[in-house]
């Protein structure tokens, strides 16, 4: 996991190093469900005027991320720029760019993960407004997507 950077640590540690000690323990579980809670702890996010939205509480779509012909893992996507990336299943290890490719055709690498023991995730934010129809696919190193998802409504 990344070090949080900016935070100043009281006695009990900084709200976001609580939040990644928290994603880590999730991330450590195969059970699905925690795919859920993750999403909920790291998308708290603001919107246009600043203001903080608790984590859960920003209006969020999940996406399912198809490869290899099954399930790969899900996509979370929130307040159309934030989103979190988690794969469970059927991926290969390795690193992969994660793509987004909005409906204009528009494609921004959002960052890399890395896949161990068939799990991986990532979270960051995009440049792009994340809209109906926009997907998020994972690229391997020879460029092929490996899996998708896809937002709707």
């Amino acid at each position: 996991m990344p070090k949080v950077q900016g935070s100043t640590a009281g006695p009990r540690g900084s709200y976001a190093s609580r939040r990644l000690g928290l994603a880590e323990q999730y991330l450590r579980s195969p059970a699905l469900e925690h795919v859920e809670r993750l999403s909920k702890l790291l998308l708290g996010d603001t919107d246009r005027l600043g203001r903080v939205f608790a984590p859960g509480k920003a209006p969020r779509r999940r996406l399912e991320m198809q490869g290899n012909g099954g399930p790969a893992g899900w996509a979370y996507v929130s307040n159309g720029r934030s989103v979190a990336v988690t794969v469970d299943y059927a991926v290969d290890p390795g690193r992969y760019d994660i793509r987004l490719t909005t409906p204009d055709g528009t494609q921004e690498t959002l960052g890399s993960m890395r896949v161990y023991d068939e799990r991986g995730s990532w979270t960051g934010r995009s440049e792009q407004t994340i809209e109906n129809g926009s997907t998020i696919a994972l690229i391997d190193a020879s460029g092929h997507e490996v899996c998708r998802g896809t937002v709707s409504v």
